[in-house]
Formats: C-alpha cells, structure tokens, sequence
C-alpha cells in the first residue's frame, strides 16, 4: 500500500511530498447511536483519532458521585491531535477515505492521502487501540481542549 501511494505521487503531475508526522497513539473510534424506531445500535461513523500526552490540561473537577462540580483541576493527559473521518452512515459514498494504522517497526504508521489539503500524510504513533462507544470521545475530548488550541497534524 505505501509503494502503491509513492508510485502513484511520482505520476501526479505536482509533485507531492509526504508530511511525515507522529502522535502518542492512534485510535479508530466507532461511534453508534440508539435507534428508538428499532431498539438496536445502529453505527454512525468511524474516525480516526490521534492523541498526544499534554503536560498541562484543565479537566472538568468531578464529585464523589461523578457530578461535575463546575470547577476545573489542573492535570496532565491524553488530548486529541487531530482526527479524520473514514466512514459515515450519512455519507454517499459511506467510505469517505481509507486510513488503516499498520504496524511497521514496532510503531503503527497511518499513511494516507489527506484530500482536504491534497498532500499525502505518514503519521507514526507508538501503539494502537480500537474503541466502540456511544460517545464522541474526540467532541468530548473539546471540553479539555478546544479544536483552536490543538496541535493538529502539520
């Protein structure tokens, strides 16, 4: 696959460099939503989400109970880096674009061409996981770190 998108920027006719970037881990988020109508979980889309470590973040404080209290506390963690989205229900084609984390080197590698901004991307992350939630974690993920404060890819 990686020769395949290396071949095919020799034969574009503007050459395209591959943006090489890293991030902590990569994770592929499916996200489901209930339908009443049918009483199942039916999946939405799939993303792609790239986290990195933040020394300094502000998190919601929460009670015993697991109340937000509405204070924020001071505290280190995972943040989202950035995000793409591969496949939506809402979508036509479903499949927006294919990203797949590939182990190469004891590290995963994403190598995809990136059509928002028509560069082809090789991001690195140290390790995998593959989530199946009934939340946005990269929306819930603003309330920690807002989209503008975030480092992005390059």
């Amino acid at each position: 696959m990686k020769y395949v998108l290396i071949l095919l920027s020799f034969l574009s006719p503007i050459p395209s460099p591959i943006i090489k970037d890293t991030s902590a881990f990569v994770e592929v988020n499916h996200f489901y939503v209930y339908s009443e109508v049918d009483r199942v979980y039916k999946k939405k889309f799939i993303q792609v989400i790239w986290w990195e470590w933040k020394d300094f973040v502000s998190v919601p404080e929460k009670d015993s109970l697991g109340r937000e209290t509405g204070f924020l506390k001071k505290t280190s963690g995972f943040v989202v880096k950035d995000y793409r989205i591969i496949w939506s229900s809402s979508s036509r084609p479903e499949q927006i674009m294919n990203i797949t984390p590939r182990r190469y080197n004891n590290k995963w590698v994403c190598l995809f061409y990136d059509k928002g901004e028509g560069v082809l991307r090789e991001v690195t992350s140290g390790w995998t996981r593959e989530t199946h939630t009934s939340y946005d974690i990269e929306i819930e993920n603003r309330r920690i770190l807002s989209i503008e404060n975030r480092n992005r890819l390059k």
